[in-house]
């Protein structure tokens, strides 16, 4: 700052610059009209000092205070609008550029990114659990109103903009609306939000349309709206070639994301529908949320399953004490590999669910893409669930190599209520017809799990006890009436009340052996 200062006292008044600013040598023998930024850097060029200063700008070169208490909503837009706008000042805009947000409490409510290539960037992203906030590092302490967003692009479906970057700082969302947003990011591509830590957001991030963007390393803290919501639309396409739509959203990656409820579970962690393919999870965590993962297709897509939430995969995802952790219908090709899905016991009706609501009609030979269908999971760890811990209402799937645990919490009787794994189109508008189960161990999975029912109790049920509440009573495998061509085999159900079961004799089913 004392280097800026001395150089703008240069410009003003040469004379008097040997007397108030004592500058290394190389810097002294500067002339006033350019620099050289990297003297000790072997073919380091001058330029002028104007150039220099626009390759970074301090976010407080335009006023910002931070300090918590002064609105500096006027500020960052200005120094948005300052990289954005091209030398001359006219339009189109230029090409954007880097802000500095030094260390402090910057207080927003809501600014707008109207070119490409913009970087708000933090000095360090602080202790997000801190109870008194003092988090250090760059805050922004959102006051963003009803339905409005703190950062938005003001991109649209016709341009398609790009590169807008936001990283290392902190976010206060205490005094934003519940229905506010932190990022909506629609209609944009190669674009990111790294290194966050938020606290008491109603919504973090919003994509409508938008390609290839990622979140990495991000925690939130009392969540109490939807974390992250990716979708498209495909109401408005025409034709039958969905693939040259820009109404899609596509290739969303999430990496390292943490994500908290609070402890009345609103939160939905992931929002994923309509018109959108290629979700990315790798290595992320939601924890007390009414919906880890919550899918959903509108029938106002007009495109059966064409247009539906498709090509997710996730990969180590941990989903602990919510209602459901995973809620999906109409979906096309899932992918889950390890994780673990711990539900809120009796309040949850499934861990797990995947049906068919609007589109149900299996892959044809003559009529391809008119399905939603296909999931598969790989290894992984499933269980506390009011009833089956496993629901699976549609077509192609495959549930091999994890454990899963704990069903049938909200029996109060001591019957055999519910299984571990449930395949059933009682909920769903499509019957399962083709599945593999096997390699699984069920019933019972060491720690974090209650080995009895909590709801019966002591002096009733079918294991009855005076010294202890009766053992949990849950089903190993049931395939329902109307399932067809499952296939069941080497599963270990030696602690469940009873091994697969076959409701639908004649329908091409085969339990093999044990």
């Amino acid at each position: 700052m004392r280097l800026l200062s001395c150089f703008i006292r240069k410009l003003a008044a040469p004379l008097i610059f040997a007397s108030f600013c004592h500058l290394p040598a190389f810097a002294q023998n500067m002339d006033a009209t350019s620099v050289t930024v990297s003297p000790y850097r072997h073919n380091a060029v001058k330029r002028s000092l104007a150039e220099s200063l626009r390759d970074r700008v301090s976010v407080k070169d335009f006023g910002a205070r931070g300090n918590g208490q002064t609105d500096d909503t006027q500020a960052v837009q200005a120094a948005i609008y300052a990289v954005c706008d091209p030398p001359g000042g006219s339009a189109p805009w230029g090409s954007g550029g880097a802000i500095f947000f030094p260390p402090g409490v910057y207080s927003i409510s809501s600014v707008k990114f109207p070119c490409n290539g913009v970087s708000l960037i933090g000095a360090n992203n602080g202790n997000t659990n801190s109870g008194s906030l003092d988090w250090r590092g760059t805050v922004f302490k959102l006051t963003t109103q009803d339905r409005q967003t703190a950062f938005a692009v003001g991109m649209t479906t016709a341009d398609y903009g790009g590169g807008i970057h936001v990283s290392h700082a902190s976010i206060d969302g205490s005094m934003m609306a519940p229905t506010a947003t932190v990022f909506d990011f629609s209609w944009l591509q190669h674009s990111s939000i790294e290194d966050i830590s938020a606290r008491d957001i109603p919504n973090f991030y919003r994509e409508e349309g938008g390609a290839a963007n990622s979140l990495t390393d991000i925690t939130i803290m009392n969540l109490s709206g939807t974390g992250i919501e990716f979708f498209g639309d495909a109401s408005q396409c025409q034709g039958p070639h969905l693939a040259s739509c820009n109404k899609r959203a596509d290739l969303l990656r999430v990496t390292r994301v943490n994500m908290n409820g609070t402890d009345n579970h609103t939160a939905t962690c992931f929002s994923y529908h309509d018109f959108a393919q290629s979700l990315n999870v790798d290595h992320a965590i939601c924890e007390n949320a009414r919906y880890g993962i919550g899918a959903y297709c509108s029938a106002a897509q007009g495109h059966n399953g064409e247009a539906c939430p498709a090509f997710a995969r996730f990969h180590d995802f941990e989903a602990e004490n919510c209602t459901y952790c995973v809620d999906a219908s109409d979906i096309q090709d899932w992918e889950f590999s390890n994780g673990y899905f711990l539900g809120e016991g009796k309040n949850s009706p499934h861990v797990i669910r995947f049906v068919n609501q609007n589109y149900a009609a299996p892959a044809s030979k003559t009529d391809a893409g008119t399905y939603a269908e296909a999931v598969r999971f790989h290894g992984g760890r499933i269980g506390n669930s009011g009833r089956s811990a496993i629901y699976i209402g549609i077509s192609d799937f495959i549930i091999e190599g994890g454990q899963v645990f704990s069903s049938n919490l909200s029996d109060t009787t001591g019957q055999t209520g519910a299984p571990n794994i449930e395949i059933a189109g009682t909920e769903s508008i499509t019957m399962p017809t083709r599945g593999l189960i096997y390699g699984n161990i069920l019933c019972e999975a060491s720690g974090q799990q209650p080995l009895y029912n909590p709801n019966i109790p002591a002096s009733s049920g079918t294991n009855k006890t005076d010294a202890a509440p009766p053992a949990l009573v849950q089903g190993s495998i049931w395939l329902n009436l109307g399932v067809t061509n499952v296939k069941v085999f080497g599963n270990e159900t030696s602690r469940c009340a009873s091994g697969p079961q076959d409701f639908n004799k004649s329908g091409n089913n085969v339990i093999g052996p044990f």
